[in-house]
């Protein structure tokens, strides 16, 4: 019976002579072209007679001949080697008119909101087969992103240390009311604000809001009426009510006027948002990745400077 040969113990090397020695039937010639000596060539041969259990080369006369077993291997051989130069010298390519590709993006609504509701019409008219799946910032979707499971983060700066990131855009904070707020014109004071009732945005547990530590920090508390888990809920909830709510600045331009609000600016000073996207180093050199995160920088880049990184 015929025992199949162990591919993991053979040296890649020995195949390149093997193949060379099968053109030339030459030692000093196979040598010259592969830049090695010919007793290097000649330890190379008495290996591969070891690995195959043939002489492969037989002198007749004052030169060498094919033994049948390697005019055998002659043809076959040389295909395999050359597709395994082709496999090792091949890019990955991405054309987005023609490729299909899913991306699942976790990132919160704000972000959603703000980022891809441009976006997404132009990824439609650039890449028609392309199909982009956004998920909601989750426990679960950090670690994801951490085994290379899901595509991208959108995210404050730092949230995994163990991805690669890049600063996406940053962002200030405004107050929203709703339009017809009766003690509300033209400006927010910071007495008119700490007055009114508020609406706070409850992420997390645990969760200590920036604008509680803000006002804090300057010797007063806001009486709090209603918590949301989202900014974009927090927006569409208030309109009707004298609740105030604190909201990512160009995420309140953009809904405003939908929703019938008032936005003002912060009366006190609040730390920006910081925004990265971060992915898992698998995909730094992957053309459809590197396409979206240029694409993404791209939208960014249509919007003005104090709104961005």
């Amino acid at each position: 019976m015929v025992m199949p040969m162990d591919l993991w113990k053979i040296d890649l090397n020995l195949l390149v002579v093997l193949d060379v020695l099968l053109h030339t039937r030459n030692l000093t010639q196979a040598g010259k072209r592969l830049g090695r000596t010919q007793p290097a060539i000649s330890d190379a041969l008495r290996r591969l007679r070891e690995l195959l259990d043939d002489e492969i080369l037989v002198r007749v006369g004052r030169r060498y001949d094919l033994t049948p077993r390697a005019q055998q291997l002659l043809l076959p051989l040389s295909r395999v080697l050359s597709n395994i130069e082709d496999a090792l010298e091949s890019r990955p390519s991405f054309d987005p008119a023609t490729d299909a590709r899913e991306f699942h993006v976790a990132c919160s609504d704000y972000v959603a909101s703000v980022l891809f509701a441009g976006l997404l019409p132009e990824l439609s008219r650039e890449a028609p087969f392309l199909r982009t799946h956004l998920i909601g910032m989750t426990e679960r979707a950090v670690a994801a992103a951490r085994e290379g499971d899901l595509d991208l983060l959108i995210a404050p700066r730092g949230i995994e240390r163990k991805l690669q990131e890049q600063p996406l855009f940053g962002d200030g904070f405004m107050c929203a009311a709703s339009a017809d707020h009766p003690r509300l014109r033209r400006s927010l004071s910071l007495t008119r604000y700490l007055a009114e009732p508020h609406m706070e945005v409850k992420l997390d547990e645990p969760w200590t809001s920036i604008a509680d530590l803000a006002v804090s920090s300057l010797g007063h508390a806001r009486r709090v009426e209603a918590r949301v888990p989202s900014f974009v809920l927090a927006l569409h909830l208030i309109r009707g009510t004298s609740m105030l709510v604190l909201a990512p600045g160009r995420l309140a331009q953009r809904l405003h006027q939908a929703l019938g609000l008032r936005v003002f600016p912060a009366p006190f000073e609040l730390p920006r948002l910081q925004e990265s996207m971060a992915w898992h180093p698998r995909f730094t050199s992957d053309p459809a990745h590197a396409w979206l995160r240029a694409r993404l920088l791209a939208q960014v880049a249509t919007w003005p400077a104090d709104t961005r990184a």
